[in-house]
């Protein structure tokens, strides 16, 4: 038996949920399916030479900056390696010069060139 209250309690909110099903692989499948009709029926040719067209480039442009990042390693390598013979043979002069090489090196790194 329910008395009176003041206060009145909330009951829960249901929801409705209606679960769907994906079949991720399906899709895939029904994907290459269509790409592979589109091609044989030769509609995206440009596309394709488009496609090949802009991977060639992106690989040339992607080789030319892993160059130029290692030729500049490699010259702070032979500067490093150049400050040690010279410490070897004039001394502390050495590390002035190291303390100069240094900073270049820090901004080089910075500006993402190594």
């Amino acid at each position: 038996m329910k008395l009176f209250s003041i206060i009145k309690t909330r009951k829960p909110k249901g929801f409705n949920f209606t679960p769907r099903f994906y079949d991720e692989r399906r899709e895939a499948l029904q994907n290459r399916i269509e790409a592979k009709k589109q091609e044989l029926s030769g509609e995206n040719k440009q596309k394709y030479a488009d496609r090949i067209t802009a991977s060639f480039a992106e690989m040339r442009r992607r080789n030319k900056s892993a160059n130029n990042v290692g030729r500049l390693q490699m010259t702070f390598i032979v500067l490093f390696f150049a400050v040690f013979i010279i410490y070897a043979y004039y001394g502390d002069i050495a590390f002035a010069l190291l303390l100069l090489i240094a900073p270049l090196y820090w901004i080089a790194k910075r500006k993402g060139l190594t």
